[in-house]
């Protein structure tokens, strides 16, 4: 499977899906070894404090059935250049950046960027693949709102993403 390919449709329709409703239901989809079959899992409202700790449960048991690759596809909000700039963590190796990103998150804002402020943050539609025989990718589109409705500001695409939510379950399978 084009696993890139899969990714940037699910993101597409994820846009369309924001720029027609307004907002972007969470999306997880478990891809298992041999077959074009997958879980899918939709919140329509989003991710909730009840649903994360869903998906923690769901990710702990991902060792066991070793999937080919977990989509997620959600409207989120993401730290910006800004944010990056302001704690130094641009120049640091992704494993690096992402403890200090934890940390200052954790001990400054609470463990979530709902309390970052606005202009450490944008609203984003993020679409990211990960397993253990691909590359992560990632699509995201940043958007505001504005008085005419959703504004796309741009759109992103890179092969490296900070996933707190699902844990590389291959690497916790060879161990």
């Amino acid at each position: 499977m084009d696993w890139m390919a899969e990714c940037k449709r699910w993101h597409d329709d994820a846009v369309r899906d924001l720029k027609s409703e307004g907002h972007t239901p969470f999306m997880l989809r478990i891809y298992p070894l041999a077959t074009d079959d997958c879980v899918v899992w939709l919140e329509p409202d989003g991710l909730s404090d009840k649903a994360r700790k869903k998906v923690r449960r769901l990710s702990e048991s991902l060792p066991e059935s070793n999937p080919s690759a977990v989509l997620i596809c959600s409207d989120a909000w993401l730290a910006t250049d800004a944010f990056w700039d302001r704690y130094g963590l641009q120049s640091l190796d992704l494993d690096k950046k992402t403890k200090r990103y934890t940390e200052i998150l954790n001990r400054d804002y609470g463990g979530t960027l709902a309390n970052v402020p606005d202009y450490l943050k944008s609203e984003a539609v993020c679409c990211n693949i990960k397993g253990p025989r691909l590359m992560p990718f990632s699509a995201i589109t940043f958007y505001h709102r504005d008085s005419n409705g959703i504004v796309i500001d741009k759109s992103i695409e890179k092969n490296d993403a900070i996933w707190g939510l699902i844990a590389d379950w291959w690497k916790q399978a060879i161990q």
